[in-house]
């Protein structure tokens, strides 16, 4: 009896301990109200949104909220609120205030299937957004205690910025900011880049420290930025660890005419292509990626038998053409074409890559559904059986026993 007395004590000492740890969330207020509280206790102010149509926190922000130490922090150090971006159920007038607010910054509908927290200064100026999603109680603390500082809040580094415009060291710390954001200016945060490819030394820039940076600026011919990269080319040989740069320098020269030309509903010209290289950009080697923008347009409007031969002289080519894209080809015409020469053209590219690549999952089965499409089912069920063999994980083995079942049924499997 008197253990169990004791036993109860605690127990409603650690529940009132937990109680008193839980979050409070503002509702009833006003927007004007809500940064004077903040101002009087000096705290920021924290908007937890919700994806989903009930209003509340979402069931997962339970393990973190009810944690002592993370609900002690936020009650110190911020007022914490509920938001939708759903524009239509923020019902209260704080709520359709802060909506306002945060959608000046930001575009809400990107938002809409995630959870985000924003954080607002004292002036109700957006700070940070941030997703925190499943993280455990330490990195919440970690996240809160990194994001509470000026230096690390993306709106507040963004106002710096511009007030001097010529410091690097500020420019480099925004843009990595930003680079964790899903949610950014994205004017401005190609103006950054565009500044600290022009303000960097080739010594220091053309280093992989720099490469999605680069890769970035790359999206924008006719920039500074794009003119220095293009210039140095030959000292940043691999921007990535699949993509060569002059890849990367046509792929976005050719993508602005390709834009022009599908506004005005026609299809790309090779000359015209060939007529962009011929001025500043001559140094560039575009035929791959030519070649690649010219056949997607040609099996976009229905020109098979156009993508084919240009297809078949590209194979027979000094060119580097990468094996995923002949696959998506072979894959194209498997579900496009119905001729017999045209699955057959497709057919001996794919079965050339699969003597390459004997264990390729990916390759094989396309070269299997061009089997059984061009009614050679026994070497189409052979091929499924021989890719089951392989090392699979669970799910694709019950993908493949089910494309082997549609095989020997007859049923169409594309």
């Amino acid at each position: 009896m008197h253990r169990s007395f004791i036993f109860l004590i605690l127990l409603f000492t650690c529940n009132v301990t937990l109680a008193q740890q839980q979050i409070q969330f503002t509702e009833h207020t006003t927007w004007k109200a809500l940064l004077k509280q903040a101002r009087d206790e000096s705290k920021l102010i924290i908007a937890f949104t919700h994806p989903t149509r009930s209003g509340k926190v979402p069931a997962y922000y339970d393990s973190v909220l009810h944690d002592p130490q993370v609900a002690s922090y936020l009650k110190a150090n911020f007022i914490s609120v509920v938001l939708s971006l759903k524009k239509e159920e923020n019902k209260t007038p704080l709520a359709k205030k802060m909506w306002d607010v945060t959608t000046t910054h930001i575009y809400a509908p990107m938002g809409i299937n995630h959870s985000l927290f924003l954080i607002y200064d004292q002036d109700g100026r957006l700070l940070h957004i941030f997703n925190n999603r499943r993280k455990d109680p330490a990195q919440w603390l970690s996240d809160l205690a990194h994001y509470s500082k000026p230096e690390n809040q993306y709106f507040t580094q963004v106002q710096v910025y511009k007030k001097d415009t010529g410091n690097l060291a500020v420019a480099k710390n925004l843009y990595k900011i930003s680079e964790r954001l899903s949610y950014r200016n994205h004017a401005i945060h190609k103006e950054i880049g565009n500044f600290i490819v022009t303000q960097t030394p080739a010594d220091s820039l053309f280093t992989p420290g720099y490469a999605n940076l680069i890769y970035a600026q790359l999206q924008d011919p006719g920039t500074k930025a794009f003119e220095i990269i293009l210039n140095h080319k030959d000292r940043y040989q691999q921007v990535d660890t699949t993509e060569y740069i002059d890849d990367l320098l046509a792929e976005s020269i050719i993508r602005e005419y390709v834009l022009k030309a599908r506004q005005k509903n026609v299809m790309p010209e090779e000359s015209k292509i060939d007529n962009l290289f011929k001025g500043t950009y001559k140094n560039i080697d575009y035929r791959v990626i030519k070649n690649m923008t010219l056949i997607s347009s040609w099996l976009s409007y229905g020109k098979y038998a156009t993508a084919i031969n240009r297809i078949d002289s590209l194979l027979n080519s000094d060119l580097k053409i990468q094996p995923f894209a002949i696959n998506d080809w072979a894959l194209q015409i498997l579900k496009a074409s119905g001729k017999p020469s045209e699955l057959n053209k497709a057919l001996g590219w794919i079965t050339s890559l699969c003597h390459q690549y004997p264990d390729n999952y990916i390759f094989l089965e396309t070269q299997a559904h061009l089997l059984y499409k061009s009614r050679r089912t026994q070497e189409a069920v052979s091929l499924i059986e021989k890719i089951i063999k392989l090392q699979l994980p669970d799910h694709l083995r019950d993908h493949f026993n089910k494309v082997l079942e549609q095989m020997k049924s007859g049923r169409p499997t594309w």
